[in-house]
């Protein structure tokens, strides 16, 4: 099985996405964790650590969709390459999902 360009395009920019959201968390984590700190010992008061909190929910929350390939786009390359197996070709379920209307 070959994979079109464009399909090899978004298996790229996944795994840049995957490399850098690892890195982002890490350092959301440790933003977190030098409020905490501050905020324990009086630099900063709690009201500043809740609205860190609720931002650093938000921003994980909208992490995973920031430039990145679609939940959708990856789905429809996952289920293009399993249709190509020769064992797939056996489940019912991915005759329906890979049929043309």
């Amino acid at each position: 099985m070959t994979l079109t360009e464009k399909e090899l395009a978004i298996i790229s920019k996944a795994e840049l996405a995957v490399k850098r959201m690892k890195i982002q968390r890490a350092f959301l984590l440790l933003v977190m964790l030098a409020a905490l700190v501050g905020t324990l010992f009086g630099i900063f008061a709690a009201e500043d650590f809740a609205y860190l909190a609720i931002f650093a929910v938000l921003f994980g929350m909208g992490l995973p969709n920031m430039g990145r390939p679609s939940y959708n786009q990856l789905v429809g390359l996952l289920i293009r390459v399993r249709a190509a197996t020769p064992d797939a070709q056996q489940d019912p379920l991915i005759k329906v999902l890979t049929q043309k209307p």
